[in-house]
């Protein structure tokens, strides 16, 4: 239930957002997505049962990137030339590749969140033609949908040891290319972490602990809004 609310939430602020755009010039909308390496980086704790200590030791846990797409809106406001305001949401795969443990198959952690990104944005002076760099830092949510893990035989459903909400940070830095005057073609590349480990239930009381990150390229198509004719006299 409560990711439904978040996600309704979500679609409202950019509806409205949507609306307020046609009387707006510093403005734009549009779709966005995302081509990205994702892994988990944390810790396993040996020797705990239960949730309960028994002179554990903690062991690093290393997983592989996984390749991972996403897709949604994106939208931003400059309150000058050079300083703005970016919200992004929309669907995000996550995951990572694990050792196979002398198997014959490849397992592998696959999860899918509504990511929300909200953050500021630095634009510079012009950079090439008209195209302008801009560097952009901000914080993110991170909803789960859906968890697997995932060989080359089956997918167990884990969304009960999964921690169903993260919070995290994101940095980026990319290029705005002006299209038709009003419209602008970004293209960014980012770095996204989790704050919180995702495991939860019993791969937590077993000391499994991680966190997501996706290093990501970040191609958007926004539209801009004219300014109406009594906004010009």
């Amino acid at each position: 239930m409560n990711m439904k609310i978040k996600t309704t939430v979500s679609i409202m602020v950019f509806a409205l957002m949507g609306t307020w755009a046609f009387a707006q010039t510093k403005f734009n909308i549009g779709p966005s997505y995302i081509l990205g390496l994702t892994s988990i980086y944390g810790s396993k704790t040996s020797g705990n049962m239960s949730g309960m200590n028994t002179g554990s030791s903690m062991s690093s846990m290393t997983h592989g990137a996984k390749t991972s797409l996403g897709a949604g809106l994106r939208s931003e406001y400059f309150l000058n030339e050079k300083i703005g305001i970016s919200l992004n949401a929309g669907y995000m795969q996550r995951g990572a590749k694990f050792d196979m443990d002398m198997a014959d198959y490849s397992p592998r952690y696959r999860f899918s969140y509504i990511d929300i990104m909200l953050g500021a944005k630095y634009r510079t002076k012009k950079l090439i033609g008209k195209s302008k760099l801009f560097f952009s830092l901000g914080g993110s949510q991170h909803t789960l949908i859906n968890a697997y893990r995932v060989n080359s035989y089956n997918a167990v459903n884990i969304m009960d040891d999964m921690q169903m909400v993260d919070w995290g940070a994101f940095a980026g830095v990319g290029i705005d290319i002006p299209v038709f005057s009003k419209d602008v073609l970004q293209v960014q590349v980012l770095a996204n972490s989790g704050f919180k480990s995702v495991f939860g239930g019993v791969m937590e009381m077993n000391g499994m602990q991680g966190k997501n990150i996706l290093y990501g390229l970040q191609v958007s198509y926004l539209l801009g809004f004219k300014k109406k004719e009594s906004e010009t006299k």
